[in-house]
């Protein structure tokens, strides 16, 4: 299943414990390295792109909850990543707008130098999210 979340900037699950990446490994699945494509981080928040073999509540659990090792020994703590959207389910833009970088706007000087001449913010998502193969969004 394809999600987006939003999680802590800088998070990098390679650079975790071992505990915690095998936590998060429970779910089986594959984790885009970096930022998703096309975003930026805000507000400490930044988006990570995900394809694991979960529903959207086993995820909020596991990046929800506090988890102990078999000692007793707390590994994680509530990550507080929140999934934004979910394969299957209408995507809701105006969660992911505010991440999207604005688009650089080209056009020709009077040299004929193809330059930029500014930008515009990203209105509309649609058949421009990040996807596995074979994966499709609903908007």
């Amino acid at each position: 299943m394809m999600m987006i979340l939003e999680v802590t900037e800088g998070a990098n699950i390679e650079l975790m414990p071992g505990e915690l990446k095998a936590l998060i490994a429970s779910v089986r699945g594959e984790f885009a390295e970096g930022l998703m494509i096309g975003t930026q981080p805000v507000d400490g928040k930044q988006l990570l792109f995900i394809n694991v073999e979960a529903t959207r509540e086993q995820v909020e659990f596991l990046t929800g909850s506090d988890a102990f090792d078999e000692g007793g020994n707390q590994i994680a703590f509530d990550l507080g990543w929140t999934v934004l959207a979910v394969e299957n389910e209408t995507v809701d833009q105006s969660l992911l707008l505010p991440y999207f970088v604005d688009v650089p706007v080209f056009e020709f000087d009077e040299d004929g130098e193809y330059i930029q001449t500014g930008t515009e913010p990203v209105t509309d998502l649609t058949g421009k999210l990040q996807v596995w193969s074979g994966k499709n969004w609903l908007y």
